[in-house]
């Protein structure tokens, strides 16, 4: 599907094969809460979204949700994600890619996944956050039981952590040539992970000291 079609807040889509959506638009609704969504996915294998904005208001709600391990090789590239509390919210599923994205104007994390295999996140821009009074958003936060995951050539910047990993079980990760430049402590925070990283670049242009901290990876 392509064109220039705006879905309102609560879109779904369940049990969906060998979907592409271009140029799209998917709205939030001003005060919504955390866990309402204006996009989940369900069910659903090989679905491409490529160029879709991902619009909310006011710092609520989640731009993209998932639940689940009943997802299969989903790709979000070259899209738009703002105005949202949480960009994506992703707690499940196999083959993600998540490519030559933009988050930005977002109230806490901008990618918050976990519980996926054969993940690869790269060359997003992360900036530009609107943290809420005594939230402490991460740029890309990883929860628990990730196997096999690369966080490649990623730019995070302004109000937020970085890369934030303290989850259990996340295996065989690899973080390379990330530019991470961020206001809040925590700039690069790993542990109880097994992998690799290198390449990475870490500044902290505010007042906090960066905390850069590697526990269980080389």
């Amino acid at each position: 599907m392509q064109g220039a079609a705006v879905f309102k807040s609560y879109a779904k889509l369940d049990g969906v094969s060998g979907l592409i959506l271009k140029g799209v638009t998917f709205t939030g609704d001003a005060g919504m809460v955390d866990g309402l969504y204006a996009l989940e996915i369900a069910n659903s294998d090989n679905v491409t979204l490529d160029g879709v904005k991902l619009a909310g208001v006011g710092q609520s709600g989640f731009g993209l949700f998932v639940r689940g391990n009943t997802v299969k090789a989903i790709t979000i590239r070259n899209s738009d994600v703002s105005g949202f509390n949480f960009g994506l919210v992703i707690r499940g599923g196999a083959g993600w890619l998540i490519a030559r994205n933009t988050f930005q104007q977002l109230g806490s994390d901008g990618i918050q996944i976990g519980g996926t295999s054969g993940t690869v996140i790269q060359d997003n821009e992360l900036r530009g956050f609107m943290p809420k009074s005594g939230s402490h958003p991460d740029a890309i936060q990883l929860g628990y039981n990730n196997l096999a995951m690369k966080i490649l050539r990623n730019v995070m910047r302004g109000s937020a952590q970085g890369l934030f990993a303290d989850g259990s079980g996340t295996h065989q990760l690899a973080v390379v040539g990330n530019d991470i430049a961020v206001d809040f402590p925590n700039a690069f925070r790993i542990t109880n992970a097994t992998g690799t990283a290198s390449g990475n670049v870490i500044a902290s242009p505010s007042a906090y000291k960066a905390v850069v901290m590697l526990s269980g990876i080389k």
